[in-house]
């Protein structure tokens, strides 16, 4: 039994470099291609295991060569993966992302064995439930599976942190069962309806969120920082300059390295700055799992 347990997706990401995207109807030659390890379950669990905490993973993979290379993965990072379910008929979830010179990117994901996770996989987790100290949840599994979750975490009185990722619409009488919620400026104008262009609006939005019962609400906004808005709270923690080349899973480091600093006692605030760090240092190497620091990075750049 792990202090952090995660339930969501695994993706093995296609990645594809270009100068400028192309149009549409255009053809572009492209710079470079690999294949990544992704997925924003996968990418939380191990970006919160090198961060320093114990994870277990809960989840789902084909009986494929990308789901050989997460199991692989997950032992090589000492993951906790006796929840994960392998499917013999049907594929390992993929993703095509291409990023561009600015490490802008576009990103299409393919569900398939991810959305084979069922509610039976669910209440098989619940022992481990039990002993967590938080849930990580992301939105690339079905939506009855993500708002099951966060009812049986209420029911057992763990903190649950939600990204909203893909985002969609969230009833009410779920948000007020979410302790940490961690969107980016475009999923914040999802889930309120209300635009978030300017900090006054992320703002706004916010409130509106906190008014429905989250407790915390932690806006991502890329290299503005992280907005962290709650009843008591209101602030704004500015983000790092670095040389960005691909920002592929940097919200999945933030949130990974998050939960692991909060769970071992840090305070909110230490648990941002240590994750705003983390997110900086990822955006500076190519790949999401392969781009995350260890702790010792963490502190270490915090220091400098």
């Amino acid at each position: 039994m792990s202090d952090i347990v995660v339930i969501g997706s695994f993706v093995a990401d296609n990645v594809v470099t270009v100068k400028e995207f192309p149009k549409e109807g255009q053809t572009v030659l492209g710079d470079t291609f690999h294949v990544y390890l992704g997925g924003k379950g996968i990418n939380q669990a191990v970006a919160a295991r090198r961060a320093g905490c114990s994870v277990d993973m809960f989840g789902c993979i084909g009986n494929d060569s990308n789901g050989d290379a997460f199991l692989k993965l997950l032992e090589e990072e000492k993951i906790g993966l006796k929840g994960v379910k392998i499917c013999s008929h049907i594929a390992t979830s993929v993703a095509q992302i291409q990023i561009n010179a600015a490490g802008e990117n576009k990103i299409i994901v393919i569900p398939a064995a991810n959305h084979a996770y069922d509610k039976k996989d669910l209440h098989d987790a619940e022992p481990y439930l039990k002993k967590a100290k938080m849930v990580l949840i992301q939105m690339e599994l079905p939506q009855s599976i993500n708002f099951e979750t966060i009812e049986m975490c209420a029911d057992l009185g763990i903190p649950v942190l939600l990204n909203p990722a893909p985002a969609c619409p969230i009833p009410n009488s779920i948000l007020n069962k979410i302790d940490y919620l961690t969107p980016n400026e475009s999923e914040l104008e999802i889930l309120t309806g209300k635009k978030s262009s300017t900090l006054e609006s992320v703002e706004e939005a916010s409130q509106k969120l906190l008014d429905c019962g989250v407790k915390s609400v932690l806006v991502t906004l890329g290299k503005r920082g992280v907005y962290l808005s709650t009843n008591s709270q209101k602030k704004l923690f500015k983000g790092h300059s670095v040389n960005a080349v691909d920002t592929v899973g940097a919200g999945d480091c933030f949130n990974g390295v998050f939960a692991s600093y909060l769970v071992r006692g840090k305070t909110i605030e230490e648990a941002i700055m240590a994750a705003n760090a983390a997110a900086a240092l990822s955006v500076t190497k190519h790949g999401s799992t392969p781009s995350f620091p260890y702790e010792e990075q963490i502190n270490k750049y915090m220091q400098s």
